[in-house]
């Protein structure tokens, strides 16, 4: 029987001053998720993920220790599993690879229509053999602060070339029947309200 020991503060000291020092309660024991992930001994140990609207997609792709002349491809698969694009291989150089090629006829994300996709990154050795596969979701999406001295519409934040204006709430994760603990239908409560309130906007603290 495998057992578990349970820290209550982070390993990060500036989680502990930002969360446990600050405005929160501490509570103790699991009050959220909690996920074990078992990986091969080389593996790809996060991505952070860049894609534009027009359908380039760019990312950085951290392996946990050096492979010599390993290399990283990329599969996008869209919500019914079809595959809709597919990289050229990336050699790693060091621990790290960047990824940058583009995908046809992709839908874009915004907060009314969120279309996504789940990027499948390949690490393979130089044999070929593929030593780990690592999925996350993401969507084509371009967002920008725009600055224009006339003071007109050409000022705020666009998203696909469409300005939008921010309009939303502070929102705290907390019920008092269950603490910091919210399910997924509380979640979805919360944002249905701030909705009916013609909000585009959360400040997730």
């Amino acid at each position: 029987v495998s057992a578990f020991l349970l820290n209550r503060s982070s390993d990060l000291s500036l989680v502990n001053l930002a969360e446990r020092r600050a405005d929160y309660w501490n509570f103790g024991g699991i009050w959220r998720p909690v996920f074990i992930i078992a990986k091969p001994v080389h593996n790809i140990q996060r991505v952070a993920i860049d894609a534009k609207a027009d359908g380039r997609f760019m990312a950085d792709v951290f392996l946990n220790q050096a492979v010599p002349s390993s290399q990283v491809s990329v599969a996008i698969i869209d919500t019914k599993g079809k595959k809709v694009a597919t990289s050229p291989s990336f050699p790693i150089s060091s621990d790290q690879a960047k990824v940058d090629f583009s995908a046809k006829h992709v839908k874009t994300w915004n907060a009314e229509q969120p279309n996504l996709y789940t990027a499948v990154f390949t690490l393979k050795d130089p044999e070929g053999r593929i030593l780990h596969v690592e999925r996350q979701k993401f969507g084509f999406r371009t967002i920008e602060y725009r600055h224009s001295y006339a003071g007109d519409d050409g000022d705020g934040v666009f998203i696909n070339g469409q300005k939008v204006i921010m309009k939303g709430v502070n929102r705290h994760s907390f019920r008092p029947e269950s603490g910091r603990t919210l399910s997924k239908a509380k979640n979805i409560e919360d944002v249905k309200l701030i909705k009916s309130m013609n909000m585009n906007a959360v400040r997730l603290s």
